[in-house]
């Protein structure tokens, strides 16, 4: 998980800008290097945008389907795995 500064939770606060959608930054944006800093933006084209519009309504079915989703974590945050809930069948 990326360290989050104070300012950057002001802002987020202030701006309506939720966790999911700092994801959805992260991974539809387009990077821009400059200064020493990364700039990340969703404004890179209609094409992008289209994807993840088509990406969400997926998700959003998914979870409105009744299916659920887990990732484990070691502590250093490295992913181990991930999968479904499954709820046994019983005989």
């Amino acid at each position: 998980m990326k360290t989050i500064t104070s300012h950057y939770q002001s802002r987020a606060q202030q701006r309506g800008i939720s966790n999911l959608l700092r994801a959805v930054v992260e991974i539809y944006g387009h990077d821009y290097f400059g200064r020493g800093c990364t700039f990340i933006s969703t404004k890179k084209s209609k094409k992008v945008r289209n994807k993840m519009l088509r990406d969400l309504r997926s998700a959003v079915e998914y979870f409105e389907s009744g299916r659920d989703v887990f990732e484990i974590q070691s502590q250093e945050g490295i992913l181990i795995t991930c999968g479904h809930h499954l709820k046994r069948r019983r005989s």
